[in-house]
């Protein structure tokens, strides 16, 4: 009789769990189209399309800045770089065994430290650049969105352990 509860209480929190992770790669597809239009304005010497006229929003600054570059690649491609880590690594969660295991921290804390680091992109575009790109601010919502999902995720796996 319990085993009979248990298989339909876990097959209650399945829609749940894909929900999740459906979540999980809206955000991430979105992320990489973004990083992928930023390196290509980037590697191109292209303007991104960014708010005409606005005191706030300066693609090009942001884009032109010391902030851009990492050891002479585009902070976008770095992103893009991340992005495809982290779709790999739900893509592969439930298919590899290490990752079967250990793949949702690994995913939680690859989320953090690309969170932690767009927290710092911002507030450097904020108060260091003084102007924003809402390419930027549209991965870094991207990324926190990500985090929450996957803060979920870790936290019902936690739970359930």
């Amino acid at each position: 009789m319990s085993t009979v509860a248990n298989t339909s209480q876990s097959a209650e929190d399945a829609p749940r769990r894909d929900t999740l992770k459906i979540l999980s790669y809206i955000f991430i597809i979105v992320a990489l189209f973004v990083s992928g239009y930023l390196t290509y304005t980037k590697l191109t010497n292209t303007s991104a399309i960014c708010v005409e006229d606005s005191p706030v929003f300066n693609c090009d600054a942001v884009q032109n800045s010391v902030y851009a570059e990492i050891l002479d690649i585009p902070t976008a491609t770095w992103g893009f770089a991340t992005y495809t880590i982290i779709l790999a690594l739900l893509f592969f969660e439930k298919r590899v065994a290490f990752l079967r295991e250990y793949g949702l921290m690994i995913l939680f804390g690859v989320v953090v430290f690309d969170f932690a680091y767009h927290c710092f992109l911002t507030y450097t575009a904020i108060f260091t650049i003084r102007a924003l790109c809402p390419w930027c601010l549209t991965a870094h919502t991207m990324i926190t969105l990500l985090l929450i999902v996957t803060s979920i995720r870790l936290w019902r796996y936690f739970k359930s352990a």
